[in-house]
């Protein structure tokens, strides 16, 4: 589902924010749940997503100024999983 992006969602990557959501899948691919990034110009942003199954948190300024996390466990197990 695409939403256009509200001015609200507009912060940088050490401003304090929240956000949650469900997700169910049982793919391995890369796929994005919540993200900021365009196709093309500077990767900026953030971006919620899960790869081969893990679960990952992507913050970025700059191609070179970047925090990653994944999650150990996996979760495409097609159940609903809660992310807060």
């Amino acid at each position: 589902v695409f939403i256009n992006k509200n001015p609200a969602l507009n912060f940088d990557r050490n401003q304090a924010f929240s956000f949650q959501f469900w997700f169910k899948t049982s793919s391995s691919s890369q796929n994005a749940f919540l993200s900021t990034y365009v196709n093309s110009g500077p990767r900026n942003g953030y971006e919620a997503y899960i790869a081969g199954g893990k679960l990952g948190l992507a913050l970025l300024n700059n191609a070179t100024n970047a925090i990653y996390h994944a999650t150990d466990a996996t979760f495409n197990d097609n159940l609903w999983h809660n992310v807060a």
